[in-house]
């Protein structure tokens, strides 16, 4: 008879989390699109600025990156949060938008520092650290569920893209890092 209690209130307890987890996950969910839109705007507005067009680039179609990272992202998206469902392990539920989220700070502030803040060098180091941390996400959600990470390998793929062109940019226009 005590098992069963204990198997009620372990039950009760675990159907309230999913509940908490679910408002949280949806607030977490919205709060990084919003990111995603001030990353887009971020990029787009400087694209347009006469700081940009004054350096010396590699002759890459800006649209075709534009659309392939907002495809991976999505790919990225679905492999955390729609495929993250298959997990049995309900602790790290949580724990995995939240470290896709600080992904998304990381990549927010390289294209901040990079398209309004003007600076090569800063932004250099911050796209190094953005795609060595989410190389080590990608690596962590490996070791829990290995389908959740194929799907987030192409955006990696992007960020060690968006870091060779980084170190490009930077030689090319010969800036002190």
């Amino acid at each position: 008879m005590d098992t069963n209690i204990y198997a009620e209130n372990t039950y009760i307890e675990s159907t309230c989390l999913k509940e908490v987890d679910n408002n949280y996950l949806w607030t977490l969910y919205l709060v990084i699109i919003i990111f995603y839109g001030l990353i887009i705007a971020s990029i787009i507005s400087g694209l347009n600025s006469v700081w940009y067009s004054q350096l010396v680039k590699i002759n890459v179609n800006l649209n075709v990156i534009g659309i392939l990272l907002i495809v991976v992202t999505i790919i990225a998206y679905i492999g955390i949060f729609v495929r993250w469902g298959d997990n049995k392990r309900l602790a790290d539920i949580p724990r995995i938008p939240v470290l896709y989220f600080i992904s998304t700070l990381f990549l927010l502030a390289w294209i901040v520092s990079l398209f309004q803040g003007n600076d090569l060098a800063l932004s250099t180091w911050l796209c190094a650290i953005s795609f060595i941390y989410y190389l080590w996400f990608v690596i962590y959600v490996l070791n829990t569920n290995s389908s959740a990470a194929i799907l987030m390998f192409p955006l990696l793929l992007l960020y060690g893209y968006f870091f060779y062109l980084m170190v490009h940019l930077v030689s090319v226009n010969s800036v002190p890092v």
